[in-house]
């Protein structure tokens, strides 16, 4: 034995001799991998020579094992691929190069992904993680001016999540419009601010048929597909993103000041008592600045009136005792102020993430606590994500992404349109001084105190929303893959509202009190197999093929009672205790199946055809007409890659043709059927007793042929890349028709019902768009790139309920429908002008008077009707178009703005007619008005005259909106690393700073209402 230990150390001393010949130059090699932006993780680096291989941790650093002369490979989705020499004692510092082709970056394309070079459907992608700095608060944030062609509302709210979502225009009359949203690869139908945009890694839009043809139902309206993030590094990763901010307001409408108030009373009576004035000069002047040649005695013989002057002047103006009592006494109240108010913004992120050879996991919580501008208004959630795949074995894997939010929306939010126009002169509290006035001038034909409202009423809106998919995916030879995922979806909502009886208003009922419970589960299961093949370098498959079934479930109970006995003291915690209980409920459920197919085949990189087809049923339609099927075929040649094709400049060029049929099923769940309906009647017996019946009646026609709406879409696209990507984008055509509509069509009274859901008529819908993405500037000390959308649409109704009798195709005023026309038509008298002092008897004619609009009568006839109705515009934007600048100074400095407008769409501007049912008695927001001294052209008179004829005036709300400055520092990686800090930033946002609305006069011209401007300022920590 000893002689076998002698040879064995003998062994060891000449291994341990030799090391350094062995590992010469097989020393630890560290290095960091960035971008115009700053520090990159999860870098793939490789060593091509001796084949170890790593990725950058969050910080953007790696180490790998080398030698001087080795040859290593760095390679990140959307960059481009670069190859490094290794050298002796070198630190690297490699800077990669965005690939605006992004050619191998893999996008989603329903059940599935493709690389970009083989997709040949409309599909843009926004990388979520570059615009963290912005601190989007939402979905809706991310989405906002980062697609052509895809339009984001703006909700002024705490939530904000409440933002319209419209894709390439709208196509429909009844059916909703509202794209269809994927997360992590599935169907998601929860609200969409359960989902915390933090999570988000990226998002795909679907904007054509093609590219959403798989999802079958419901995508003719697009399709969102949402990716949250994974594991990216070996090491576990921990980050850590915290903010705080403050919300003020953007735009103020004022209304009228104390002094101002009391000039625009005497315009408000001088105004609706002009015809009197000739013989009154002066009558509710100031007595103490009368008219030259007007005494006082006059003046106040005018209506016999004695005594003070000042206090009969006040009563001409139509002040009430309280608002004399109180100019008297020099008390006012600022009721805007009163109403709005700087509001905290809170949120915090943190998540752990990592992978391994066999697990990925990435876990995030989220708290975000937002205030609004208007008081009482306000948004709490905690969002929590667990996203984790494990493979159990080399052909097995199962994986969840679980998602769990709790939603508080609890308060009232102050009717703030109707506290601000109180007079300056009405009182906060009442004579007392104990509690808020009632009604603060006194007078019951004005509004209640808004704040008493306020105070007296408790309301709970609470929300629990479980959603998650849970998928296992097994390899079988050849390639094939099969994925099960089940997708349930649990949402709990509880409402609860208290008006107390110790508010006047609630007090005649003696207190009201509501519960209101909403359950809804949802379970979706999709099975898919796929199959991707290349042969012979040439010929690459990529196939799949599916099923998915789809159920849904909602119960909804109410609960009001009121007359509460002895007191409503306990509110909704004792509802039983009213003497009045309505109670009521609404359970609905609905199934939906599908099967379909998908074939994408590419040769050599050059040409491409996807087709697909779709096979999908639905409860909500009709016996007869449950299923419809959705095909499409796409094609795409990438000329760049052919061997003629040699222009200087031009890096990449692909040109796409697709062609599809989509369905939208979006409405209601029991609208083909007829519904029976029950209650009570009253009926009188011969000898005049009044009994109750119970009756049972149709609510609604059936409709057995009720069948889906379908979307024929066509769309030629080119994408290009040119002088070395520092030039790329894409430019779309596109022509959609739509038939088979579904809407509410109006029936003759005679037949007993008002309405049904039918098939009818045809919309058609085009448009273009273009997206540009620019390197202006790229050194490594200073970087500049800019990307610029741009889109229009434009609609119309070709054909509503068809010809009748040979005669020509009658629109639908009822509905607001017009054949030839855009949806969104405004069809209304054109404004010609105010009448001016010179013009009474035309005035006249009309039943008006100078000041009053003027309409024009286009048959000369001396009567307005609807054959002098012109069609004015469209309520939907002409185009949009946005820009982002981004900036990077010595990799450590970001800078950026974002930029987006909305042209050309009209908005009702009736508060051009300074009327109000009560202007007499309420405060109104400063803006210009007709006098004979100041005859303008576009306002009227206070308290206009229609003349009888109703009427909208239109404006233009065109904008531009300066959406988001942020500014971002990165702390040096040598500056943190002792403190065993991988990556530190500091950042700030401004959003929404600055609106430009030319022709726009009234509030924000996106919401008309209050919009929050908001400052926050940022952390971002990984460890």
């Amino acid at each position: 034995m000893k002689a076998i230990y002698k040879i064995l150390a003998l062994v060891m001393a000449i291994f341990l001799l030799n090391c350094p010949v062995w590992l010469y130059g097989q020393s630890k090699i560290s290095g960091a991998i960035l971008d115009k932006n700053g520090k990159l993780s999860g870098v793939t680096v490789t060593n091509k020579t001796n084949g170890d291989n790593t990725s950058t941790n969050q910080s953007g650093s790696f180490i790998i094992t080398g030698k001087n002369g080795d040859i290593l490979e760095i390679r990140s989705i959307g960059y481009v691929t670069q190859r490094v020499i290794l050298k002796e004692s070198e630190q690297l510092r490699i800077i990669l190069e965005e690939d605006a082709t992004s050619l191998d970056e893999v996008v989603v394309v329903g059940y599935g992904t493709e690389k970009r070079k083989d997709v040949t459907g409309a599909i843009a992608s926004i990388d979520a993680t570059k615009i963290r700095n912005e601190h989007p608060a939402s979905v809706n944030d991310i989405l906002r001016g980062n697609v052509a062609g895809l339009n984001i509302g703006l909700d002024p709210s705490a939530d904000g999540n409440d933002g319209s979502i419209l894709v390439r225009g709208k196509n429909t009359l009844n059916a909703g419009s509202t794209p269809l949203i994927i997360l992590d690869g599935a169907i998601y139908s929860g609200s969409i601010a359960s989902i915390n945009p933090d999570d988000i890694k990226s998002v795909d839009v679907l904007k054509d048929g093609s590219a959403a043809a798989i999802y079958g139902s419901s995508s003719a309206s697009g399709v969102i597909a949402i990716t949250t993030k994974r594991g990216t590094t070996d090491k576990p990763t921990v980050d850590v993103n915290a903010t705080t901010g403050l919300a003020t307001m953007s735009v103020n409408q004022e209304v009228y000041s104390p002094e101002e108030f009391i000039s625009f009373r005497q315009a408000v009576q001088e105004s609706l008592h002009a015809s009197s004035l000739t013989d009154r000069p002066g009558q509710y002047s100031n007595p103490f600045s009368l008219p030259e040649g007007v005494t006082l005695e006059q003046w106040l013989a005018y209506d016999s009136s004695t005594g003070d002057p000042n206090e009969v002047w006040l009563r001409r103006l139509g002040l009430q005792p309280v608002e004399i009592t109180n100019y008297r006494d020099g008390n006012t109240t600022d009721w805007y102020n009163l109403s709005f108010k700087q509001g905290l913004r809170q949120d915090f992120n943190v998540s752990i993430s990592g992978k391994s050879k066999d697990v990925n996991y990435y876990w995030a919580g989220n708290y975000q606590d937002n205030e609004g501008i208007v008081k009482g208004d306000r948004f709490k959630t905690f969002r929590n994500r667990l996203n984790l795949e494990a493979k159990v074995t080399s052909f097995l894997k199962f994986g969840m992404n679980t998602q769990f939010s709790f939603e508080d929306r609890s308060g009232t939010p102050l009717a703030w349109a109707d506290l601000i126009t109180q007079t300056p002169y009405a009182s906060l509290y009442n004579t007392e001084g104990t509690d808020y006035s009632y009604l603060p001038v006194g007078n019951n034909n004005t509004f209640e105190n808004e704040l008493g409202v306020q105070k007296y009423t408790t309301t709970v809106d609470k929300t629990y929303a479980l959603n998650s998919s849970i998928y296992g995916e097994i390899n079988f030879p050849f390639g094939i893959k099969f994925r099960s995922t089940f997708t349930p979806n649990l949402h709990f909502n509880n409402t609860y509202k208290h008006q107390s009886s110790a508010w006047p208003s609630y007090s005649t009922i003696n207190g009201a009190a509501s519960r209101a419970r909403t359950t809804t589960y949802q379970w979706l299961l999709d099975n898919v197999f796929s199959w991707e093949k290349t042969f012979a370098d040439r010929h690459r498959f990529n196939i799949t093929a599916g099923q998915t079934a789809q159920k849904y479930q909602t119960w909804y109970d109410i609960m009001d009672n009121s007359l509460f006995s002895p007191n409503d003291n306990l509110g909704y915690h004792n509802i039983g205790s009213g003497t009045n209980p309505i109670i009521s409920s609404n359970d609905q459920y609905s199934t939906q199946a599908a099967y379909f197919g998908r074939v994408n085949y590419a040769y050599d990189d050059r040409y491409i055809v996807t087709a697909t087809f779709r096979r999908d049923g639905n409860s909500a339609f009709g016996q007869q007409y449950p299923w419809a099927n959705f095909p499409s075929i796409g094609l795409g040649w990438n000329f760049s890659n052919e061997k003629f094709f040699n222009i200087d400049g031009v890096d990449y060029g692909k040109l796409r043709l697709t062609y599809s049929q989509n369905g939208n099923g979006n409405i209601g769940r029991y609208i083909a059927l007829s519904q029976l309906k029950g209650g009570q009647l009253l009926n009188v017996k011969p000898d005049g007793t009044v009994i109750s019946d119970s009756q049972l009646y149709a609510s609604n026609l059936p409709n057995i042929n009720l069948q889906w709406e379908k979307t024929q879409s066509l769309n030629v696209g080119l994408d290009f890349s040119l002088m070395k990507a520092i030039l790329s984008g894409s430019i779309n055509l596109y022509s959609n028709k739509t038939t088979n509509l579904l809407a509410l069509r109006s029936l003759p009274d005679v037949l007993g019902f008002e309405n049904v859901w039918s098939n009818l008529g045809q919309v058609n819908n085009k448009g273009f768009e273009i997206s540009l993405s620019s390197r202006n500037f790229n050194r490594e000390n200073f970087s500049w790139n800019t990307a610029v959308n741009f889109a229009l649409n434009r609609n119309k109704i070709v054909s509503l309920y068809g010809a009748a009798d040979g005669q020509p195709e009658a629109s639908d005023l009822t509905n607001g429908w017009f054949i030839d026309q855009d949806l969104n038509a405004v069809w209304d008298y054109r404004i010609v002008g105010v009448y001016q002092n010179n013009e009474v008897a035309e005035a006249d004619k009309y039943n008006k008077q100078p000041g009053d609009f003027n309409l024009l009568d286009s048959n000369g006839d001396g009567v307005y009707t609807d054959t002098d109705k012109q069609f004015l515009g469209s309520t939907a934007p002409r185009f949009t178009w946005s820009m982002r600048n981004d900036f990077s100074i010595y990799k450590d400095f970001t800078f950026s703005f974002f930029i987006y407008s909305n042209w050309g769409q009209l908005a009702k501007y009736n508060q051009a007619k300074n009327y109000s049912q009560y202007i007499e008695r309420f405060n109104f927001y400063k803006q210009p008005y007709w006098t004979p001294t100041n005859p303008i052209n576009d306002y009227a008179r206070i308290q206009s005259n229609d003349g009888g004829i109703a009427f909208n005036v239109w404006r233009k709300a065109s904008f531009i909106r300066l959406d988001n400055i942020s500014v971002g520092y990165t702390v040096p990686s040598r500056m943190i690393e002792k403190a065993s800090i991988r990556h530190l930033k500091l950042f700030a946002t401004v959003k929404n700073p600055f609106v430009w609305a030319p022709d726009w006069n009234y509030w924000d011209p996106q919401t008309n209402g209050p919009t929050p401007q908001i400052y926050t300022l940022g952390l971002n920590i990984s460890l």
